[in-house]
């Protein structure tokens, strides 16, 4: 192991170590009668699959340097992309942890996950000898055209890490193992939705969430293989009529690792992505981002489309800190105070624990910024509007936090 890689895991560690271990609370806030889910031990095993005839996979990723609590976000999430109870999918919570000697502040979280034997919510760990080194596993994927052995090369032989830093490797032996979840589910699965656990999600009460708006976009449009979920810059007017969603074909855009969601399917008989090595580097982030967005967004027959759902649902991202506006951890620290009562995550910084239960109350409630006219849109869209990060993420202030805003 190189002196580099040595950093980062004892990076990892020391992180976990103050951190500190997680007191357990049950899984009961995923719905009111989530007791009704648990089965006995004896029933099954934590590695079976989901739901028989689940028609939606749900999955997300957990690593050593979440910042927010997965006990508060994942119900958060399963309540607002389908209007089905959580325990209706197959949920798979991906644990990317490189070295399982590090702590992380989510292991209590997971271990109940597993010791709870839902047969509806697992944790897949990634399998990193298998994703790293073995060809196949790679193959099944991508395949490289000017790879001199034709399908020999594998993840870690992939160009794509800076030096020896592993981040890189690890993030894409992540989310192609989500990947994998999605290929390997059980016939009945028709769409994966991958979402990041800081990823907050609105859906108008009573309305369409994501997954149903998702399945009639799919129904309408054979050609696509992948969508992106509606962002803040449509959030202003309500759909008529049956519901169906607008599209942008192709979204003009980076296909975000952050949220996707596949037609399990229609991915299937597109894979594997072939292209040359070249196109892992690009202007995306990162290696996964620009070898989607080349094979499906960028190809002469695009596969990929934005959906466009006014105001029945939108998936936002954490802020990124621009000048003059609040850093995540900021905002969670100014939402913070308007949640008192909310509980504490032991492992997890008061601010950050009771801020993002503050967060999650207002995004569900609808207290951001939707009325946006056509030239803050487009404002919104170059990345000068002062509402939204290039319509994608939050652009925080005190003084909406303090007006009962989300942002």
């Amino acid at each position: 192991m190189t002196a580099r890689t040595v950093l980062v895991v004892a990076f990892f560690c020391e992180a976990g170590a103050l951190m500190g271990p997680i007191a357990m609370q049950g899984l009961s806030m995923l719905e009111p009668d989530a007791d009704a889910d648990a089965v006995e031990a004896s029933d099954i095993g934590p590695s079976r699959p989901g739901p028989r005839g689940a028609k939606y996979m749900f999955l997300t990723m957990t690593s050593p340097s979440d910042k927010l609590p997965l006990q508060i976000m994942l119900p958060h999430q399963l309540r607002q992309v389908t209007q089905d109870p959580p325990s209706s999918m197959d949920v798979v919570v991906i644990q990317n942890h490189l070295d399982r000697d590090c702590g992380s502040p989510q292991d209590s979280f997971l271990d109940t996950i597993r010791s709870q034997r839902y047969p509806w919510l697992r944790v897949k760990e990634v399998d990193y000898p298998g994703v790293l080194d073995d060809e196949k596993f790679l193959s099944r994927h991508w395949v490289f055209l000017n790879d001199a052995g034709g399908r020999n090369m594998t993840v870690r032989k992939l160009p794509i890490t800076s030096g020896n830093d592993t981040h890189e490797l690890t993030n894409v032996a992540g989310m192609l193992t989500a990947m994998e979840s999605c290929l390997d589910a059980e016939d009945s699965v028709e769409l994966c939705l991958y979402m990041d656990p800081d990823i907050f999600v609105h859906r108008r009460e009573k309305g369409h969430a994501l997954l149903e708006l998702a399945s009639d976009v799919f129904a309408s449009h054979p050609e696509l293989a992948v969508l992106l979920p509606p962002t803040l810059c449509d959030a202003g007017h309500y759909l008529v009529g049956d519901g169906v969603c607008n599209l942008l074909i192709p979204p003009l855009t980076a296909l975000s690792q952050r949220h996707l969601i596949f037609h399990r399917q229609r991915l299937r008989d597109r894979l594997p992505f072939k292209a040359t090595l070249d196109k892992l580097e690009g202007a995306y982030v990162g290696s996964f981002e620009n070898m989607n967005t080349h094979y499906l967004s960028d190809a002469p027959v695009p596969a990929a489309g934005l959906m466009r759902c006014g105001a029945e649902t939108v998936a936002v991202h954490p802020p990124a800190g621009h000048e003059g506006t609040l850093s995540f951890t900021q905002q969670l620290a100014a939402l913070a105070v308007y949640g008192p009562d909310k509980r504490s995550i032991p492992g997890f910084d008061d601010d950050l624990a009771k801020g993002s239960q503050v967060l999650v109350d207002r995004m569900e409630a609808g207290a951001f910024k939707s009325d946006l006219s056509i030239v803050e849109v487009a404002m919104e869209l170059t990345n000068l509007g002062p509402y939204t990060d290039g319509c994608l993420g939050m652009r925080a202030k005190k003084e909406h936090i303090d007006a009962g805003l989300a942002f």
